[in-house]
């Protein structure tokens, strides 16, 4: 996963977060089974220096994303925590696109629900566009820009 997301750019920081984000939703989707099981502490052991790098280098990029979104020098204090909570909302989508929940409940109107509960419905879609509206959110708020409503 981690080169996968090396190979993520943008045009801008909010584009490139946006496009952390999407690859992280696309892997997950994707693998499921390596998804868990790179998450289940059972199998995991906090100790080996591979696990630790490899770690250590995936929220590396995603830490250097969001210090970009910010024109100050230094970044904001904030950027260790907001890279997590940025990783914690992808995942999240991931899990909740898994398990069918995130559809119905990001449908928008009738005809969203409809779309929602169809066999061949896009389960990555919803999980990428609320992606990329909390990348869009971020940058606007570490630029002191007001968020603009949504669409």
């Amino acid at each position: 996963m981690t080169g996968q997301l090396r190979q993520i750019h943008g045009s801008s920081p909010e584009e490139h977060l946006a496009g952390l984000g999407r690859s992280y939703i696309d892997f997950g989707l994707a693998n499921p089974a390596l998804f868990d099981l790179m998450f289940r502490p059972s199998e995991l052991r906090p100790e080996d220096p591979v696990l630790q790098t490899a770690q250590a280098s995936a929220l590396g990029i995603l830490g250097s994303a969001v210090r970009h979104l910010s024109p100050t020098e230094p970044a904001p204090r904030d950027v260790p925590a907001l890279a997590l909570i940025s990783w914690a909302l992808v995942h999240g989508l991931v899990t909740l696109s898994r398990n069918g929940s995130l559809r119905p409940a990001a449908a928008t109107d009738a005809a969203d629900a409809d779309d929602a509960n169809t066999d061949d419905a896009d389960d990555a879609e919803p999980a990428r566009r609320l992606g990329d509206l909390f990348s869009a959110y971020l940058a606007r708020v570490l630029a002191g820009e007001p968020p603009r409503p949504t669409p």
